[in-house]
């Protein structure tokens, strides 16, 4: 028996939220709103909440600390940010932060639901994938291609940069690699690392932007303490986790300066000492280091020292945006189907033009990842059948422009249809405006009171 989804809507509308209610309880919904961050912490509490539809002015202040209090709260819980604009950069962020998805308003009330349905069938798919599967095997990623993936590069910075990292693989040097969040600086790194020269050792990763400042240290380095027994107790750090491997640093920027000057005496010494000893280990693994900026502005911002930057650019590697190099993207899409085909063993599915055109006029502000994502969602809820446009998320289908089509693959565009729906907006965008007064609404619409009562509850009752 399939389970009913209870859906909290908070916006500091009225209008919207009956809009949103009267949509979700037709398909099925158990619907909660909230009228203030009072309520919306209550009903999480309280209910099994688990989506919540959130405005991001809802909060009246900072929507990304409302968003970590939810998910604090409801771990797992599903997010689905309303903001009346929104950046490409603040999208990632708040996709970074938890957030499944984001929608700009004003938006059609059954897109949002079609998308939240499909969300949670993809969900439900996942879900029956887990409990079908060995505990140890069930797990389904399209991010890490596999090593040896035999993807063909069409675009020459790909390839250059593949050809690089398969003629160093098998020997010992410090690697930089540059490049925006999800282009795939993880993938390479261990790339390098399963060449000959490191695939028996350990492979440790130290994330700056994951670690507080004032732990860091402690944390690369390892510390030495003397316990309540008097005995002496080691903790290992990174240096000395790695051993004879690969230490990859994560966010090299983020990491202080003072940290940094350490770090610079560990590559030249080749040696570390233990926060707490005065006693030396050796350090003989070598560092793969990342970065979300060029280390030319790091150095100008002084972000980077100069010095670490020339112990590290043995070999450097610059990542190029997806969206600088879309040619990749079928590649990418077919690796992608082909790896989840085989940990879920669902068919390939066929691909609809509009389906590709949509992939190539999105800017993929979250390169690879977010690419691997949106073909994780569609493969899931396609199921082996077509794999067609209607079942991209929203935050890559909301800025395409409709196209009107009278193909098998694509949807017929109504005419009727859409000039209804751009009706009902108007309306109910003008209602909110004047809080909800009809005499002002129909005045500045140019109808009559009457007509706009009856178009009300014409929308209402569909």
């Amino acid at each position: 028996m399939k389970t009913m989804q209870n859906v909290l809507i908070a916006d500091e509308s009225n209008v919207t939220q009956h809009i949103l209610a009267s949509t979700y309880i037709k398909a099925g919904y158990l619907i909660r709103t909230a009228s203030s961050v009072e309520e919306l912490k209550m009903s999480l509490h309280i209910d099994s909440i688990t989506l919540v539809l959130l405005s991001m002015g809802f909060s009246g202040g900072n929507p990304f600390e409302l968003i970590r209090e939810i998910i604090k709260e409801r771990p797992g819980i599903k997010i689905i940010l309303m903001a009346t604009s929104l950046s490409i950069s603040e999208t990632v962020e708040f996709m970074k932060a938890g957030v499944s998805d984001c929608v700009v308003k004003p938006f059609q009330a059954e897109a949002l639901l079609k998308k939240t349905q499909q969300m949670f069938e993809a969900e439900d798919k996942v879900n029956r994938l887990y409990s079908r599967r060995p505990a140890a095997s069930a797990k389904i990623s399209t991010y890490n291609l596999p090593l040896d993936s035999t993807v063909e590069e069409s675009n020459p910075l790909i390839r250059e940069i593949d050809n690089t990292v398969d003629s160093i693989k098998n020997y010992w040097v410090n690697v930089l690699i540059t490049g925006e969040t999800g282009s795939g600086k993880s993938l390479y790194a261990r790339k390098i690392h399963y060449g000959e020269a490191t695939r028996n050792e350990p492979f440790v990763s130290f994330n700056c932007e994951a670690i507080l400042p004032e732990d860091m240290e402690r944390t690369l380095f390892g510390e030495r303490v003397r316990g309540e027994n008097g005995l002496i107790q080691h903790s290992k750090g990174r240096l000395e986790q790695a051993g004879k491997g690969t230490l990859f640093i994560q966010g090299l920027d983020c990491m202080p300066l003072e940290l940094q000057s350490k770090m610079v005496n560990v590559l030249q010494e080749r040696s570390f000492e233990p926060v707490g000893d005065e006693s030396s280990l050796p350090f003989e693994a070598r560092i793969i280091a990342t970065m979300t900026i060029s280390p030319e502005q790091g150095i100008a911002m002084e972000k980077i020292r100069k010095d670490l930057y020339y112990l590290l650019n043995e070999v450097r590697l610059d990542i190029p945006p997806l969206r600088m190099c879309k040619d990749r993207i079928p590649g990418l899409v077919s690796s992608m189907m082909q790896n989840l085909s085989n940990e879920t063993g669902i068919g390939i599915p066929h691909v609809t033009e509009n389906y590709w055109n949509i992939l190539a006029a999105h800017d993929w502000p979250g390169n690879v990842k977010e690419l691997a994502n949106v073909v994780k969602y569609s493969f899931l809820i396609a199921r082996g059948k077509e794999m067609s446009s209607s079942m991209l998320p929203m935050s890559v289908t909301q800025n395409y422009p409709k196209k009107i089509s009278g193909t098998n693959n694509d949807e017929f565009f109504d005419l009727r249809d859409y000039i209804k729906e751009q009706e009902k907006e108007i309306i109910f965008q003008t209602l909110e405006k004047f809080n909800g007064n009809k005499i002002k609404t129909a005045q500045y619409l140019r109808i009559s009171e009457r007509a706009l009562r009856y178009k009300i509850n014409e929308y209402i009752n569909e």
